[in-house]
C-alpha cells in the first residue's frame, strides 16, 4: 500500500505523491533521476548555481561541459547539448574516407576549434542541460529549489522561441527487475500515452521539430494483447524488432543494457547508458514560468505507476483499447473519463 503523500519543503509547490512501492526488493528508498534543459544561461553560471545551492566543486571538461562533483546530493553534470561541442565525447566520424589520426595529428587541435565554433554558434538555440544525480524520491523537493534559482537567474523555456526545443527527462528507479513487473508498468504506459502526451502540452517548437514518436499502435495491441507468461528475451526481442530506436517517450533501452548489457552494446549506440530505470521524455521544459516544477511532471508520471498497480482498472482498460481502432485523440479523451484530472 502507498504512503501518504510527501508535504513539500516549498509551500507553493503541489504535494509530492508517493508511488505504490516506494522501496525497491533490496529494501532501499527508490530513486529518481532528472535532467533539465533550457536556454539563455551560461555554462559557468550554471555551475555556480549548483555549487551555491548543494556545494561540490566544478571541474571543466571543455568550454561546454562540467561536472559539478562532491556536492551534498551527488555529481551533477552541465553541458551544452551538442555532441559536436565535445571533442572527448565519441562522435560520428568527420572524415570517415580521410586521413586518420595517425596520418593527420593536428587532427585534434582541429576539433577542438570546431568544436568551439559550434559551441558559440549553437548556443543561442541549442539547450544547455543539467543531469542531477538520482535523488530518493522523497528528497526531490531539494531539486526543486534549482528551478527556482535557474529561473531567478533568467532561464529560458520550451515558450520562449519558437526554436527552443526544451525538455525534461525523468529516470524513475523500478521496484523490482522482476518482467512481470516491468511489463505490467510498460503496459500501464501503453493505456496512458496518448493521455499523457497530451497532458504534457506538447509546445509547437517540439512539433516543429524531432521530439519522440508514439509507439506504434499495432505494438501497442500486440503486448497488451499477449497472455503468454512473460519473459525477458521475448520482451527485449519483441520491443527492438517494433521500435529499433531510441525515438519514444518512454526509451526502455537503458533499462535493457542493465538487464543484458552485451545484447545492448551489439546494437552500437555509445549513448545507451545501463541503468534500472525507465526513461521517460516531457516534451516541454518550462523553466521559466511560475507554477512549472519537478513536482508536477512526477506527479503525472504517478498515473502510470498508479494504474499497474491497479489490476481491475488496467483489465477493463485493456479490453477497451483492444475492442476498437481508436485515434489516439479518441483514445486520450477515452482515457480523460477513467483517469481523475
Amino acid at each position: 500500500m502507498a504512503e501518504k503523500p510527501h508535504h513539500a519543503e516549498h509551500a507553493d509547490l503541489p504535494e509530492l505523491g508517493l508511488p505504490p512501492q516506494l522501496y525497491t526488493e533490496s529494501g532501499e528508498e527508490r530513486r529518481l533521476g532528472v535532467e533539465i534543459e533550457f536556454g539563455d544561461l551560461s555554462i559557468k553560471t550554471t555551475g555556480a548555481i549548483i555549487t551555491s545551492l548543494y556545494g561540490g566543486k566544478i571541474k571543466i571538461d571543455d568550454p561546454y561541459r562540467l561536472n559539478v562533483e562532491n556536492t551534498r546530493l551527488g555529481d551533477f553534470l552541465v553541458e551544452l547539448d551538442a555532441v559536436y561541442a565535445h571533442p572527448q565525447r565519441p562522435a560520428p566520424q568527420l572524415d570517415q574516407d580521410g586521413p586518420s589520426p595517425e596520418e593527420n595529428p593536428k587532427k585534434p587541435e582541429f576539433l577542438d576549434l570546431i568544436a568551439e565554433t559550434i559551441g558559440d554558434l549553437s548556443k543561442s538555440w541549442v539547450p544547455m542541460e543539467i543531469a542531477c544525480p538520482p535523488v530518493a524520491i522523497r528528497s526531490l523537493p531539494a531539486l526543486e529549489t534549482l528551478v527556482m534559482a535557474l529561473r531567478d537567474a533568467g532561464a529560458t523555456g520550451t515558450g520562449r522561441q519558437i526554436y527552443y526545443a526544451f525538455g525534461c527527462q525523468l529516470n524513475p528507479e523500478l521496484a523490482s527487475l522482476e518482467i512481470g513487473h516491468v511489463l505490467g508498468q510498460f503496459k500501464a504506459w501503453l493505456l496512458l500515452e496518448d493521455w499523457m502526451r497530451e497532458k504534457a502540452g506538447q509546445d509547437l517548437s517540439r512539433r516543429l521539430t524531432a521530439f519522440a514518436n508514439p509507439f506504434p499502435r499495432d505494438y501497442a495491441c500486440h503486448v497488451l494483447a499477449d497472455r503468454r507468461p512473460p519473459q525477458w528475451d521475448q520482451f527485449v526481442e519483441d520491443y527492438l524488432r517494433d521500435n529499433p530506436t531510441r525515438n519514444r517517450d518512454l526509451d526502455l533501452l537503458p533499462l535493457f543494457a542493465h538487464i543484458d548489457e552485451d545484447y545492448v552494446k551489439s546494437l552500437g549506440d555509445e549513448r545507451i547508458k545501463a541503468r534500472p530505470t525507465f526513461h521517460y521524455r516531457v516534451p516541454d521544459s518550462r523553466v521559466d514560468e511560475p507554477g512549472w516544477c519537478l513536482t508536477t511532471l512526477w506527479n503525472d508520471w504517478l498515473r502510470v505507476e498508479n494504474l499497474a498497480a491497479d489490476r481491475p482498472m488496467m483489465e477493463a482498460m485493456t479490453r477497451k483499447f483492444l475492442a476498437k481502432s481508436w485515434s489516439r485523440s479518441q483514445w486520450a479523451d477515452e482515457v480523460s473519463r477513467w483517469i481523475a484530472p
